[in-house]
């Protein structure tokens, strides 16, 4: 098989490029793109999972309480203040 290479005038000179090491070169970098995509897409599901489950809630939140009357709770009895004394036996 002939490979297709020619040379490209450049700023530091002549240099060769081949058409098969750049077709490697596009291969490899796509490669990496696509494994980089394989690892990030788990993540960026999940984040968009949740990004919806959380307007959901809010507004789930807000149905809730435009339909529902605000219900106070009773507050806890006060305590009241009690004083310590410490009994101590002297000789």
């Amino acid at each position: 098989m002939r490979q297709s290479c020619h040379s490209r005038a450049g700023f530091r000179g002549a240099r060769v490029v081949c058409v098969n090491t750049t077709m490697e070169h596009l291969a490899g970098t796509l490669t990496v793109l696509v494994m980089l995509a394989l690892v990030t897409l788990p993540s960026l599901l999940g984040l968009v999972h949740d990004r919806r489950m959380d307007r959901q809630i809010r507004a789930a939140e807000r149905a809730r309480a435009q339909t529902e009357p605000e219900v106070v709770p009773p507050s806890p009895p006060r305590r009241q203040d009690a004083v310590t004394t410490t009994v101590t036996a002297h000789s």
